[in-house]
């Protein structure tokens, strides 16, 4: 055992590059696996052990106010176990840079066990204490705010001094945007906080509450509160729908579902890397294989010594891979911190790691066992000289004419190409591959930036959407219109079924306009939406498999009733996904129309306007643009990985197949030499194999990275948020001549091989 060891040694430092090449494919392999696990795993760990600390709640019900034969009736719900009743509205805050930010502010009645916070610095929460609060510690962050610290908040008419105790995260709140006109957290703009009993009556709140959480499991509290709540129903949602915390569980599945997808191609290329890595080396040494079957060693013994190439390089290459996949999982935590909120983060892996590090070890033993084998064949006499491989005649031959009038080169290249099969096809996926992973990191971020401009250049041409405050009147509202030439919209969530199945009814937005220029949305076949019945975004109709002329039924908030709608057509729009009613059509459902936003172009006195006691919130277009450009920032620090992995593996494999190349050929080039070609004509001839393989993978790589761009968009949409396949001429050039120079790289390293042969001693080797 001791001499195989030391052979093998040998053989290795021998056949560094080939080595290098199979062992970094099994690092990437585990690294990228492995590294992602840790990040999404971490986090739902993490996550759940927030959950658990901070009792969340199952399920969430608002209305205009609950009276105590409300919370009587829903605790007799099937399924409810513990409910918890709180007030929660928004005040506004304006700090000494007059700039206005929004802190949602909840009021617990008595139980505030369900769905409750971390303290994480300060008083335990009190709701007896007066004039206190216990401020989100991401908004404090943001603002210079500590405890200690005093602001002042204004509700409505009322404005109030409070005292900051202590700096809490909610777990209800782990990702939290502050407003459905915003796609990624705002922490300066936008927080959350808790106040007492005091506060809320300070403030003019005379109701005892206008939010329920619920604990339970399995309830019908979805199909039974809204007859409860009669025409006080707001809405209903649970942790699968709730979007502060529903996005934290989508995160997680897209980072699990990339680790699968990109670990596939690795291990693949691995694999296919180690099994011709050790055919070379057999090839290599059959003059030693026939000595030492000549000294009896039998072939068994042999395939197994050959074995230990395939656990060498494999156990090697994934305990790297293990090791490294702890920074480029706290890469991708980092990534996901500015956007998502925990109380700690932690790199976690499950069983999964481990058996595919086992795995690989297995598939790579087996590969080189099963490889040798294969080359082992046969009696002593016939390893003392190396095997040549004669091939038949390849396909194109047919075509005399066409075939005739090809240089030698090209002839000489293509023949070799096809009887070295799986060097070809390494070449081609790793190509492949690498465009496909290169397409989504470029292409996500132009899906983004076209759905930026798409929608707030051609569907929504507003400046200013100006949010009116709850209880703001038809009139008072259509007054405000004339003042500013705007469009009013209301935007309410609503019970949605088809087919008249009633109890399988969920919560869509439904989008309701009123004339004006402001909603310049079309539908597929780009015709303005003035059709009687309902518009539905292609996200929900394909969720609900609706097509032209279905007929839905919906039943909005603050009614009981359901409202029968004909669909009148799709619109092609990532946000938000929503149903899109004109006002007119509403109406003519005896629907009361409800004015929830105004959108108004330029507006001179913005400060006015904040002063207007009917105006609750003002967001301008460039602060939803800069919102989904910060959006598109975080998805780039997963996309920046992934484009160093993609140029990482057409390096690797390239230069790995180049050298493969070049050890098999390095006969055949001296004989050219002595024939009389010149080392650029050479140089030539090592060049067409690259070409090849390029020319094959982009003409397979560019069409299947379309596709590849189309899953990971899809991977990234949400409920509200539908990311449609976008990729710039820019960036697919871009992608090509990152592949290309890869090629190039690879081609040119080649040829100093090619150079620095020295003929005399190869042409030696060759009569051994």
């Amino acid at each position: 055992m001791t001499f195989f060891l030391k052979k093998m040694m040998r053989s290795i430092k021998k056949f560094k590059v080939q080595f290098i090449a199979a062992f970094l494919m099994s690092l990437l392999s585990v690294m990228v696996f492995s590294g992602l696990e840790g990040a999404w795993y971490g986090m739902k760990y993490e996550f759940d052990r927030f959950i658990d600390s901070s009792e969340l709640s199952d399920e969430w019900v608002s209305a205009l106010y609950f009276t105590q034969d409300d919370i009587d009736a829903i605790k007799c719900i099937k399924g409810v176990d513990e409910l918890s009743l709180r007030t929660r509205i928004t005040a506004m805050v304006e700090n000494d840079a007059n700039k206005t930010s929004y802190i949602s502010l909840d009021s617990y009645n008595d139980n505030n066990e369900v769905s409750g916070v971390i303290v994480e610095r300060g008083m335990a929460y009190d709701s007896g204490i007066e004039d206190a609060l216990w401020l989100d510690s991401k908004y404090a962050e943001c603002n210079g705010l500590d405890i200690g610290d005093s602001i002042e908040i204004s509700y409505k008419e009322t404005a109030l001094e409070l005292k900051i105790v202590g700096l809490v995260l909610s777990s209800e709140k782990t990702y939290y945007v502050g407003s459905q006109d915003f796609y990624s957290p705002d922490y300066e703009m936008f927080g959350y906080g808790l106040v007492g009993i005091s506060v809320k009556e300070k403030l003019g709140i005379m109701y005892d509450g206008n939010m329920v959480d619920i604990k339970g499991w399995d309830s019908e509290v979805k199909n039974s509160v809204k007859d409860i709540l009669q025409d006080r129903f707001i809405s209903y949602y649970n942790r699968d729908t709730q979007p502060e915390i529903s996005k934290m569980f989508n995160q997680i599945g897209n980072l699990k579902r990339l680790s699968v997808m990109f670990s596939v191609l690795f291990i693949l290329l691995a694999i296919l890397s180690i099994n011709t890595t050790i055919k070379r080396l057999i090839d290599s040494q059959s003059s030693d294989v026939s000595v030492l079957k000549a000294l009896g060693y039998s072939n068994g013994t042999l395939m197994w010594y050959f074995a230990l190439y395939g656990l060498f390089i494999s156990v090697l290459g994934t305990l790297a891979g293990y090791l490294l996949s702890f920074p480029f999982s706290n890469m991708i935590i980092k990534t996901q911190k500015a956007v998502f909120t925990l109380p700690e983060w932690s790199v976690k892996h499950t069983a999964t790691v481990f058996v595919l590090i086992i795995c690989i070890i297995i598939l790579c033993v087996l590969t080189a066992f099963l490889a040798s084998g294969k080359r082992l064949q046969g009696l002593p006499e016939e390893h003392k000289n190396e095997n040549t491989k004669r091939n038949g005649r390849i396909f194109i031959e047919r075509f005399a004419s066409l075939w005739n009038k090809t240089d030698f080169g090209f002839r000489w290249s293509m023949r070799d190409a096809a009887g070295h099969k799986t060097r070809l096809i390494m070449g081609v996926i790793s190509v492949c591959g690498s465009i496909m992973l290169l397409m989504a990191s470029f292409g996500t971020p132009d899906a983004v930036t076209a759905m930026t401009n798409r929608a707030y250049d051609e569907e929504f041409t507003y400046s200013y959407k100006i949010k009116l405050e709850q209880g703001v009147t038809l009139d008072e509202a259509e007054k405000l219109q004339n003042e500013y030439e705007g469009q009013l919209m209301e935007i309410v969530p609503a019970y949605t079924y088809v087919n008249d199945e009633k109890d399988d009814a969920e919560s869509y937005l439904v989008t309701v306009f009123s004339d004006g220029e402001y909603v310049s949305l079309k539908d597929t076949e780009g015709s303005p939406l003035d059709k009687e019945g309902i518009y539905v975004t292609e996200g929900i109709a394909e969720e609900l498999e609706l097509n032209v002329g279905d007929t839905v039924y919906l039943s909005p908030s603050l009614n009981n009733d359901y409202f029968k709608f004909t669909v009148a057509g799709f619109i092609h729009s990532s946000m938000p996904q929503s149903f899109y009613v004109s006002s007119n059509e509403w109406e003519k459902s005896d629907i009361g129309f409800m004015p929830s936003y105004l959108l108004a172009g330029e507006i001179n006195d913005t400060d006015k306007l904040e002063l207007d006691s009917r105006v609750s919130q003002i967001v301008t277009s460039s602060q939803q643009r800069n919102n989904l450009e910060d959006f598109k920032n975080v998805l780039n620090g997963v996309f920046s990985l992934m484009r160093v992995m993609a140029i990482l593996l057409v390096m690797i494999v390239l230069y790995n197949l180049s050298t493969l190349s070049f050890m098999e050929r390095t006969n055949v080039y001296n004989t050219f030499r002595v024939l009389g070609f010149r080392f650029s004509e050479l140089r030539k001839l090592a060049s067409l194999e690259n070409i090849l393989i390029l020319i094959t993978g982009m003409l397979i790589g560019i069409p299947a990275g379309f596709k590849f761009l189309s899953v990971y968009c899809n991977t990234f949409s949400t409920d509200s948020l539908k990311i449609y396949p976008d990729i710039s001429g820019k960036s697919i050039i871009v992608v090509l001549l990152i592949v290309i120079i890869c090629t190039l790289i690879t081609t040119v390293m080649l040829s100093w091989k090619i150079r620095k042969i020295d003929m005399i001693e190869a042409l030696k080797a060759r009569r051994q």
